[in-house]
């Protein structure tokens, strides 16, 4: 299958520093929720349910910087540093706005948020406090996106690797000391791990942009690609960006919507969900990264205007991804008890966890389908019909599906996240329609 010595070289050359860098991004978490779990469930619920809005944050900023990357990769599949600069020169400003709008929530309405996933007292405090001090971590966070989104796409992505791994080790760091003050320091709890978070987000963002402006990346621009505006070039970038950013955002509220459900059959389910997602996590970064290099290459290649590489490399990016994901789910599901040994919690709590693992580790070849899918799908420019179809299977399948499962038939919670899938079902089928209609390979560039 990977004969093709061009191929494998791309691959690996992109994928696996993103794998790393995520792997590292998602351990962050995982570190994080490890050591908040030695405080309480009551924490664990707290920090998850804050973390609902920088769920949202991260996929509204992403919708955005992907739009950034559609238009980066198919650019420099020709060399054409002038234009990313000018597309980073339309999107850098508009997702420092996004991370000010969500450092402005967390810091005037934490409260209103918590309480959408919680009615518990002790859980709304922690979660509040929480917020207050990772606030403006969602404008650092918005800024290394941006830039991080063309360092991948013209494959430059060693220093984001190194920023993340950086960010982790200070992160982890900073949260042995400060949750439960160690060297000196005052145990802060929640409001520890918020800080450590803040400041080794901090980091990571100046890390990269020094990288970039020292080794003057095509990447780095100047207040005049901000300020000039070319009105044809700035609408296409929107006609595509928009419906990007509008199906992760809805997916995101979407997903917020689970939870809000999943909130409402009780602390050990929803605490088992949180920490269920998170080892999920743990295994999904390498598909993570294998979609951010199918992004990439057949970007490169629509812009290079190859269409053969572009349906066989597609094709082998599927097969390579759901041979993997039968691999991992296997692992995830020997596994998983494994990793649940190091939380704090109860038998019911464990249990729900451990079930709820074995059905992500049962269906993730299907996830991972159809990440890969309309990774390729949005790499051509197909945002309208990628939007089209991920909103209709969430909002006319998934959700009603999993309301009646979890509120009307109080089916236990691991029944309900199977219900779940029913949306990931209905992309699929869409999604294949679209990717053998050939409809979705677009060369967006002039």
């Amino acid at each position: 299958m990977f004969k093709d010595k061009e191929f494998n070289a791309s691959l690996f050359k992109i994928a696996i520093p993103i794998i790393i860098q995520q792997s590292f991004m998602c351990s962050l978490n995982y570190v994080d929720l490890i050591m908040i779990g030695q405080l309480s469930e009551t924490s664990v619920v707290a920090v998850g349910a804050a973390n609902q809005l920088f769920f949202i944050f991260s996929c509204l900023v992403s919708g955005l910087t992907d739009g950034v990357a559609i238009f980066s990769a198919q650019y420099w599949g020709k060399r054409d540093v002038k234009n990313i600069k000018k597309v980073l020169g339309y999107s850098l400003p508009l997702s420092i706005f996004i991370g000010f709008l969500f450092f402005v929530l967390s810091i005037f309405f934490p409260g209103v948020i918590v309480k959408q996933y919680s009615h518990d007292a002790k859980v709304i405090g922690q979660g509040i406090d929480y917020l207050r001090v990772a606030g403006l971590s969602y404008v650092f966070t918005a800024i290394t996106f941006c830039f991080v989104s063309v360092l991948r796409s013209i494959q430059d992505i060693k220093i984001p690797v190194t920023a993340s791994v950086i960010a982790l080790l200070l992160n982890s760091s900073l949260n042995y000391i400060l949750i439960f003050g160690h060297l000196g320091f005052p145990s802060l709890g929640v409001k520890g791990a918020a800080l450590a978070t803040l400041i080794s987000r901090g980091v990571e963002m100046s890390i990269v942009i020094f990288h970039i402006y020292h080794k003057n990346s095509p990447a780095s621009i100047s207040i005049c690609h901000i300020l000039s505006l070319d009105y044809n070039f700035f609408k296409l970038f929107m006609k595509i960006s928009i419906p990007h950013v509008l199906s992760l955002m809805t997916w995101s509220l979407g997903l917020a919507a689970y939870q809000i459900i999943f909130s409402k059959m009780g602390t050990n389910a929803y605490a088992a969900v949180n920490i269920a997602q998170t080892v999920e996590a743990l295994t999904f970064v390498l598909f993570t990264g294998l979609s951010g290099a199918a992004s990439v290459m057949i970007g490169n290649q629509i812009g290079a205007n190859n269409m053969h590489r572009i349906l066989t490399y597609s094709k082998k990016f599927f097969i390579f991804g759901i041979s993997m994901a039968l691999f991992l789910g296997c692992l995830m599901a020997i596994g998983g008890n494994i990793l649940l040994s190091f939380y704090e919690i109860s038998a019911a709590t464990h249990n729900f966890a451990a079930m709820l693992i074995k059905v992500y580790a049962a269906l993730l070849w299907i996830k991972v389908l159809n990440m890969l899918l309309y990774s390729i799908l949005c790499a051509g420019g197909d945002t309208k019909y990628s939007f089209l179809i991920s909103t209709t299977a969430l909002w006319f399948f998934g959700i009603p599906t999993v309301f009646i499962g979890a509120i009307i038939f109080e089916f236990p919670v691991y029944i309900v996240m199977i219900l779940v899938f029913s949306e990931e079902l209905v992309k699929l089928i869409g999604g294949l329609h679209r990717f053998f209609s050939r409809k979705w390979i677009r060369r967006i560039i002039s």
